[in-house]
C-alpha cells in the first residue's frame, strides 16, 4: 500500500502542475482577450465620438444654412410686397388720373358743345337782330 501511495503522489503532483499551467495559460489568454476588448472599445468610443462631433457640426451648419435661406426669402417676400404696394398705388393713381381726364373731357366736351350751340343758334340770332350778316359755324 505504501508503494501505491508513492506512485500516485507523483501523478497527483504532475496533474496539479498541469492544471496550474493550464489555469495560468487560460488566465493569460483572458488577460489578452480583455486587453483586446479594451482596445476595441476605446477605438469604437473614439469613432462614435468623432462621428457624433461631425454630425453635430453638420447639423449646426444645416441650421445656419436654413436660417440664412429663410432670411433671404423673408427679404425677397418683403420686396415683393413692396412692389405689389407700389403697383397698387400706381394703378390707383392711373384710375384717379383717368377719372379726372374723363371729368375734364366731359366738362370740356360739354363746354365745347355749349359753345357750338351758342355759336350756331345764338350768335346768328344776335347778328340778325342787329342786322348783320353772320355765317353759322
Amino acid at each position: 500500500m505504501a508503494a501505491a501511495c508513492a506512485v500516485s503522489t507523483p501523478h497527483v503532483a504532475l496533474a496539479g502542475s498541469l492544471r496550474r499551467q493550464e489555469m495560468q495559460h487560460s488566465s493569460e489568454r483572458m488577460r489578452e482577450d480583455m486587453a483586446s476588448l479594451n482596445q476595441q472599445t476605446d477605438f469604437l468610443q473614439t469613432q462614435v465620438t468623432d462621428r457624433s462631433d461631425q454630425l453635430r457640426m453638420e447639423s449646426e451648419q444645416l441650421a445656419q444654412d436654413l436660417h440664412t435661406q429663410l432670411e433671404k426669402r423673408k427679404v425677397q417676400l418683403q420686396k415683393m410686397v413692396q412692389d405689389v404696394v407700389n403697383i397698387g398705388e400706381s394703378l390707383q393713381g392711373l384710375v384717379n388720373d383717368f377719372g379726372h381726364l374723363r371729368k375734364e373731357s366731359g366738362t370740356n366736351q360739354s363746354k365745347s358743345d355749349s359753345q357750338r350751340l351758342v355759336a350756331m343758334y345764338f350768335v346768328p340770332l344776335g347778328c340778325m337782330q342787329r342786322g348783320w350778316s353772320c355765317i353759322a359755324v
